[in-house]
């Protein structure tokens, strides 16, 4: 597949080359009303590529993301039910005019992403980013037959009998989808740093952090610095290079 035939997102992952590139997953309720502020401490950092998350009406999410202004990609995450009862047409068309790259389904019928799929035939479009849920890898391609830039795997892509199999199970599940999948693994594990993920990055092109960041703001509220800590604190292992992080913490922004 030629560059031309490529969205943003398809570029990027393409072009990315060496270290793992790094996704900012939230959701768009914890900062809706703080978008401005965020947006600041989002840019500063070197996240790449930013997720906004929704399971409610998707009428605000996309609200928000009209909003935005950044040089990040821009990609969301959205239940099957939600998209549906708005509209799979609707949503996709405003998808394309709020410059989101991608998103991601949940729950999507493998029965229905042709219904999805109709509406994204614009190669400069959206695009449709597919979680691979099973452990058996001969499966990999059929679910991932429509989608695009990336197979996400989710920490809750195996089932239980793999877990009940000596050894780690996420090593399994990571080798069965890699070994068959046509595109780079994307990994969401709950970790907010590549240090937490260790070797499980050594076949990933990219992989999503934020689950501190939201539980931080859920449990406290959203603060300025609190999210300025978490960008520079939490994650800085991954969005900084090494002689950057000497920076930071001569400044004493991080302990």
């Amino acid at each position: 597949m030629g560059e031309e035939a490529m969205n943003q997102l398809e570029q990027f992952v393409n072009n990315t080359e060496n270290e793992p590139f790094v996704i900012l997953k939230i959701d768009v309720e914890l900062i809706e009303n703080h978008i401005e502020d965020f947006l600041t401490q989002l840019e500063a950092s070197k996240v790449q590529i930013l997720c906004l998350s929704t399971d409610k009406k998707v009428d605000k999410l996309l609200q928000v993301c009209e909003k935005i202004k950044t040089s990040r990609l821009l990609i969301v995450e959205v239940p099957f039910h939600r998209v549906f009862s708005y509209g799979i047409k609707e949503f996709t068309e405003r998808a394309k005019k709020a410059n989101i790259s991608s998103f991601r389904i949940l729950d999507l019928p493998y029965e229905e992403q042709g219904q999805v799929v109709v509406h994204l035939l614009d190669t400069d479009g959206p695009n449709l980013l597919q979680e691979v849920t099973i452990s058996s890898g001969d499966r990999v391609p059929t679910i991932l037959q429509y989608a695009r830039g990336f197979a996400w795997c989710s920490s809750k892509g195996y089932s239980k009998q793999l877990a009940e199999l000596p050894g780690d199970p996420k090593e399994y599940y990571l080798f069965a989808v890699d070994a068959v999948s046509p595109l780079p693994l994307v990994l969401d594990f709950g970790a907010d740093s590549s240090k937490e993920l260790g070797e499980y990055l050594d076949n990933a092109a990219g992989y999503i952090v934020g689950s501190g960041l939201e539980t931080s703001i859920r449990e406290h509220g959203y603060s300025s610095e609190e999210v300025k800590k978490y960008f520079l604190k939490k994650i800085h292992d991954a969005v900084y290079h090494e002689e950057e992080i000497k920076v930071i913490e001569l400044a004493g922004l991080v302990e």
